[in-house]
Formats: structure tokens, C-alpha cells, sequence
């Protein structure tokens, strides 16, 4: 089984993963880019802060085989 799970503009280190029995958690912060601190940003189309992903799980998996890999933007 495959989960992809898009979360652009997140570094690997902000992002934790967890199963918890049948439910997958994807979980992490967004920050925002570099300068953008005190300055204006005319456009946002990603908001920043705390996210949280639940992703059901309905069919059988071996829990201590999941893993995660972050690229370009799908974990």
C-alpha cells in the first residue's frame, strides 16, 4: 500500500509520521520563507503554521514495515 501525501514547502525534519493502530498521522509545521518576517507577502496560496494530516487505513498492513520518503514535495 501506498500513501502520497502532498506537502509543499516542508523540510523533512519538520514533518512526523505515526501510525496509530489503523490511522495514519502525517504531522509538522510550515514556516515561512526567509524574509518573510516583518515583511509583506502579496500573495500566499500555502498557509504556514501547524498542519495535521488522518489518513484511515481499511485494508491489512504490516505496521512495522512502514516508512516515509519526502520528494519534491510528496511525502
Amino acid at each position: 500500500m501506498v500513501a502520497r501525501i502532498e506537502i509543499p514547502g516542508v523540510a523533512g525534519e519538520d514533518i512526523q509520521v505515526n501510525v496509530e493502530g489503523d490511522l495514519l498521522r502525517v504531522s509538522g509545521v510550515r514556516k515561512p520563507p526567509a524574509g518573510a518576517a516583518g515583511g509583506r507577502l502579496h500573495q500566499v496560496e500555502i498557509a504556514f503554521g501547524a498542519f495535521e494530516r488522518r489518513v484511515q487505513i481499511s485494508i491489512p498492513f504490516e505496521r512495522t514495515g512502514v516508512t516515509a520518503r519526502l520528494e519534491d514535495g510528496f511525502l
